[in-house]
């Protein structure tokens, strides 16, 4: 079956217009691709809602498939990988999400999303010539070069003592100096 904007699932007639759309591109994809019915309209309505209308290029679905288990992308228009047992398509699932900073929506067998798992990484989208000029002056020191910095800060407080502990004697010698030239006065 092909669903067209005159003739789409009573499901997505609870959809904005906009998911609408996409929820019968979704759906024909997966359907394209040999998936149930039921299924692919089911993850359709997940993944429209989950769009709102927007890309969808940051997401992968794990989602049942007559002959397993399928790894789709986020618009259901690529399928990736197609595993007779949920287990090995979930390694490969995270695998994929990880690799390509994803997230991970995981479907029950009804197409339902059960579950979720998110290997995003927060960063910065586009970074300036500027940011990157200032971040490659910052210098972080390795574990030798900390190392190093802790010996030049030991030595440079062994030398302060030393110069305590030499003012001190110079002072008591002085002092001792001047009571010994006291007493050969007399």
């Amino acid at each position: 079956m092909h669903f067209t904007l005159q003739g789409y699932p009573a499901s997505f007639k609870m959809l904005r217009q906009d998911l609408i759309k996409k929820a019968i591109e979704i759906a024909n994809s997966l359907l394209f691709n040999d998936f149930n019915e039921q299924v692919a309209e089911q993850v359709a309505i997940s993944s429209a809602k989950l769009t709102g209308g927007s890309s969808s290029s940051s997401r992968v679905h794990l989602v049942p498939h007559p002959k397993g288990w399928a790894i789709v992308s986020g618009d259901a228009s690529i399928v990736y990988s197609l595993d007779s047992s949920k287990s090995n398509a979930m390694v490969k699932a995270r695998a994929k999400a990880k690799t390509e900073k994803l997230r991970l929506y995981i479907h029950s067998l009804e197409g339902n999303i059960s579950d979720s798992e998110s290997f995003v990484v927060n960063s910065p989208a586009q970074r300036s010539v500027i940011w990157q000029e200032e971040f490659l002056e910052q210098h972080i020191p390795g574990p030798a070069e900390m190392v190093q910095e802790r010996t030049r800060e030991a030595i440079r407080k062994a030398r302060s003592f030393a110069q305590k502990v030499q003012s001190e004697l110079s002072i008591k010698n002085s002092s001792s100096d001047r009571q010994s030239q006291l007493s050969l006065d007399y």
